[in-house]
């Protein structure tokens, strides 16, 4: 099965983005360290699903991983994502609960709206301060 780097929900109610920022860029590698992420996979990103997580629901991690030959083989990652049509990725759980992780999340920013607005690009202003 192949999909996109996209998030989704049953519904989609909220559609958007997130960036984050790992100290010192080691956020991969703290999650592997903590993952059956297994030799000769190289991490290049994760997923977390989570049903009803204000009621305590701990959600799934996974760190996602494609196979080192591949990057050997193309030259960098990159290389690799542009010319290899669909990027076969492997998910390794990761045995950690989200709260740890965002112990190593340096910086993070999330972007939502109304799905009707997906892909609308969105001119975001601060009202002046009123005092």
């Amino acid at each position: 099965m192949s999909e996109k780097t996209v998030a989704s929900t049953q519904y989609d109610d909220l559609q958007g983005t997130i960036a984050v920022d790992g100290h010192d860029g080691s956020l991969l590698q703290d999650l592997a360290a903590k993952s059956d992420l297994k030799k000769g996979y190289f991490p290049i990103g994760l997923t977390y699903y989570s049903e009803f997580p204000g009621d305590g629901s701990p959600g799934q991690i996974y760190l996602l991983a494609i196979d080192e030959d591949r990057i050997q083989e193309y030259g960098s990652v990159m290389h690799y994502a542009s010319q290899a049509g669909p990027v076969r990725v492997l998910r390794f759980r990761v045995h950690m609960k989200a709260a740890e992780v965002l112990r190593h999340i340096k910086r993070a920013n999330i972007i939502l709206a109304d799905k009707v607005l997906a892909g609308k690009d969105l001119n975001i202003v601060d009202l002046p301060d009123a005092s």
